[in-house]
């Protein structure tokens, strides 16, 4: 019977292990899925998920058990159910199931970041994996600005149709605005891998994806995305913050080569940039405010219960003869979920703020900074349904499960009798085991 037991936790290590993999190559390639070339039009990250499903059901028939969920997750079940409730009174029913289907597929992420991440070692390395999937595509759209092979030029190359206008740069089949923001969230991440790693080498890594990462934006010519990297740019000040000569070089290091990189940057990028004040007073935001007016006629319409789930694009079909998105978030979530969708989301957010308040300093403002990139950036676009964002929701949900569990754990923890110092002792202690080596705790 030993022996029986033995073998299945060693089978159910080796699977947990597999998963944790799994997992760390989907989220991984989330930052570079357009440079992958397609296997029978399935993308690497779809292909990656799919191994992650099958490894999954194994792992829980081995380990049955599941770990109570948060407030977070149950917010997100609801958003998927209203969503899924839409259907009933959707404009486009088709659609209607193809957007809960994908947000269905994005909390299994969700949630197998939650099982397989219960301390911090674990959540430390699946931001990491993100942070580092962000090295490709950042580096490829340097080169593309070097060679002057712009957005367009890609976009041509690849439908044959106009892509971006002028000159601004992306890598692969990247939209030019979805990659600046990508790259704008990844910034607090890697100032946080700073902080975490002893490692010289991993350090200055993550400082040149930084400089990689700010110039890469600038390149994109979006200007959503250099609005909301100055959140993520303030996190850079915790470098300097910490006093320690080594922060120092190399937060100077990381601006000698953003500075270096700027000069890349075209004229016409910098004319795009310094228009954006006429453009918001004058002009269409590309033809936004034109979309933007049609969702609210469209909002007023069905304002409580909204006209379903991803429908919107046909009421632009309707209005103006061509599928178009919202191309801002909050206003996308109004029109198709209306005022009740809105209302789980804000409480979603509000949740995920108050947990980020809760953490430690280095987690604390790492999650402030990227969920202020966040509520900046898709403003300007349709990110509801965007891999990434929900990679955010599993992440902030795990380090809040991980450090609701170590308050847990010290208020469980038996009353000192001895010495002030002893107790406070005994607290650190079992709190630093459940973290996992956290140096924030």
């Amino acid at each position: 019977m030993k022996r029986a037991s033995a073998s299945g936790q060693s089978e159910g290590h080796a699977l947990d292990t597999l998963a944790c993999i799994s997992l760390y190559i989907t989220i991984f390639a989330i930052p570079g899925e357009v440079l992958v070339p397609l296997v029978k039009d399935v993308s690497a990250v779809k292909l990656v998920g799919g191994a992650l499903v099958v490894v999954a059901l194994l792992r829980f028939l081995s380990i049955p058990r599941i770990r109570k969920p948060s407030v977070i997750h149950a917010l997100l079940v609801a958003f998927i159910a209203w969503s899924g409730l839409s259907y009933f009174w959707s404009v486009d029913p088709e659609a209607t199931i193809v957007r809960t289907a994908t947000y269905v597929q994005l909390l299994f992420v969700v949630w197998m970041v939650w099982e397989l991440a219960p301390g911090q070692e674990r959540i430390v390395q699946f931001i990491q994996a993100f942070v580092l999937g962000t090295i490709p595509s950042s580096a490829m759209t340097v080169y593309n600005a070097l060679i002057g092979r712009t957005a367009q030029d890609l976009y041509q190359s690849t439908h044959g149709g106009s892509g971006p206008a002028g000159a601004r740069y992306a890598a692969g089949e990247f939209n030019a605005n979805d990659l600046g923001l990508m790259l704008a969230i990844s910034i607090p991440m890697s100032v946080y891998l700073i902080g975490q790693n002893k490692s010289s080498r991993l350090r200055v890594l993550y400082g040149i994806q930084i400089a990689l990462a700010v110039v890469s934006v600038l390149l994109t010519g979006s200007r959503s995305a250099a609005f909301a990297m100055v959140p993520a740019l303030l996190c850079l000040g915790k470098l300097f913050w910490g006093g320690q000569s080594r922060a120092w070089i190399l937060a100077l290091l990381i601006l000698a080569l953003s500075a270096g990189g700027i000069l890349l940057l075209p004229p016409e990028i910098w004319t795009r940039f310094l228009s954006a004040g006429s453009e918001i007073s004058e002009g269409t935001l590309t033809h936004r405010t034109t979309i933007w007016s049609l969702a609210a006629e469209t909002f007023s319409d069905a304002p409580f219960a909204g006209v379903g789930s991803g429908a919107f694009p046909q009421m632009s079909n309707i209005a103006f003869g061509r599928l178009l998105v919202a191309h801002n978030t909050y206003l996308s979530i109004l029109v198709e979920l209306g005022v009740i969708g809105v209302l789980i989301v804000a409480s979603l957010f509000a949740t995920m703020f108050y947990s980020a308040l809760r953490l430690p300093p280095a987690e604390k403002w790492m999650w402030l900074g990227v969920l202020g990139v966040w509520m900046i950036g898709v403003a300007a676009g349709n990110w509801e349904y965007q891999k990434t964002t929900w990679m955010i929701f599993g992440l902030v949900a795990a380090h809040e499960g991980a450090g609701r569990e170590v308050w847990q754990l010290m208020s469980q923890a038996p009353k000192p009798r001895g010495p002030l110092g002893a107790g406070m002792n005994a607290y650190a202690g079992h709190a630093a085991i459940k973290w996992r080596e956290g140096k924030s705790w």
